[in-house]
């Protein structure tokens, strides 16, 4: 990709969206649009008041908790409304670059839920878009990337905070349940290059995780490195939730217990 584009990015306050936009500033000059700002990705008519059209557009804007989306599925429209709307104005901005970040969630078959549902529908969005208005895509499907940001409800966090109290970590599964966690620090730059070389991976979809590991094993990490003393409830399985990892496109560096030790030094 050539330097110095102009790239607009949903979700650029997120815990994927921030670093993307962090790292990709270095060299491109981009626009983000998400609901932490103000900005409403359901509707990016807004966006044609910009000096120039983009030559990309990265949509990582979605409600992404799978219990709250269950909760309330009408997050589920939310979120196949702004992939609409982002490609939307991709076609009328004759913007020919689209970046999605959907979910490995969705390559669960036996899964039926809300969530996976806005997330199997959106792809369908985007690769309908291609087909019918020449959108050239690239589908990423993060697994497990974890980190803090504004919205710390993420397993790993909740496992992390509750190992630095002493208190209780629970497990909605048995301890043979998989996770593949990989660090954001670390999916980050994996992404980047994707997008950075996107004319070689147009039309393919990746799915990008860490090294899968039985939950049993993940939290023996964090109490080592935390020195917790945490008790680890069992408890009945999601059925929102997978219980194993499927195997990814690409599997990122094992930064596990190099994460775990700066979060609980943090």
């Amino acid at each position: 990709m050539v330097s110095g584009i102009m790239i607009i990015l949903t979700g650029h306050k997120g815990l994927i969206g921030l670093k993307l936009y962090e790292e990709l500033s270095r060299q491109h000059e981009m626009f983000g649009i998400d609901e932490q700002t103000g900005g409403r990705c359901e509707d990016m008519s807004s966006l044609v008041e910009l000096p120039e059209p983009p030559e990309m557009i990265i949509h990582s804007a979605a409600h992404c908790f799978i219990k709250r989306v269950t909760a309330d599925p009408s997050q589920a429209l939310q979120n196949i409304l702004m992939t609409f709307s982002a490609l939307e104005f991709c076609r009328t901005s004759e913007c020919k670059k689209f970046v999605y970040f959907s979910s490995s969630r969705i390559e669960h078959k036996e899964l039926h839920n809300p969530y996976i549902a806005s997330k199997r529908a959106s792809e369908e969005l985007v690769m309908t878009y291609a087909e019918c208005y020449g959108i050239e895509y690239v589908i990423i499907r993060p697994e497990t990337i974890w980190g803090y940001s504004y919205d710390n409800d993420r397993v790993m966090i909740k496992w992390i905070e509750a190992a630095k109290k002493n208190e209780d970590i629970y497990v909605y599964g048995s301890p043979e349940k998989e996770l593949s966690p990989l660090h954001v620090d670390t999916f980050t730059p994996i992404a980047t290059d994707i997008m950075e070389n996107f004319d070689s991976h147009k039309g393919r979809i990746y799915t990008v995780s860490g090294k899968v590991r039985k939950v049993q094993d993940i939290i023996d990490i964090i109490k080592q490195e935390t020195g917790s003393g945490s008790n680890v409830v069992y408890k009945e399985p999601e059925p929102t939730q997978p219980q194993v990892c499927l195997a990814p496109n690409i599997e990122g560096e094992d930064d596990l217990r190099m994460k775990v030790r700066e979060a609980a030094n943090s």
